[in-house]
């Protein structure tokens, strides 16, 4: 049940933030190409809480989807070799979440502070 609910939040998750940056991206680029500068700057600024929030969700994919994964590799093996199978990858993943923590901190420190 636990691998069901984070495959469906993944997916749910992961589809919100490829439509929500895609429509962005696609409207940001009709302004820019139709020269609407101030528009583009105004669709920009009023979509901030959409980035946020597309932001999250990414992060969201990211984690349900390892958890997701390394679940699925415990639950397809029997007796000690899931162990074997599952532990190498939980701690990649581990220390790809450290990785991506000090980017977001990084980012938001160096980019988004201002």
């Amino acid at each position: 049940m636990v691998y069901s609910m984070l495959t469906s939040i993944t997916v749910a998750l992961g589809c919100y933030t490829t439509i929500v940056f895609t429509m962005m991206g696609i409207y940001s680029k009709t302004a820019l190409g139709m020269g609407l500068v101030e528009n583009y700057v105004n669709f920009f600024n009023s979509c901030a809480k959409f980035r946020v929030w597309g932001f999250y969700a990414f992060m969201g994919t990211l984690m349900t989807f390892s958890l997701g994964w390394v679940l699925a590799l415990i639950l397809c093996h029997e007796g000690e070799m899931k162990w074997w199978v599952a532990i190498p990858p939980s701690i990649i993943t581990l220390l790809a979440t450290l990785h991506f923590k000090e980017i977001f901190n990084l980012a938001g420190t160096l980019i988004f502070s201002s």
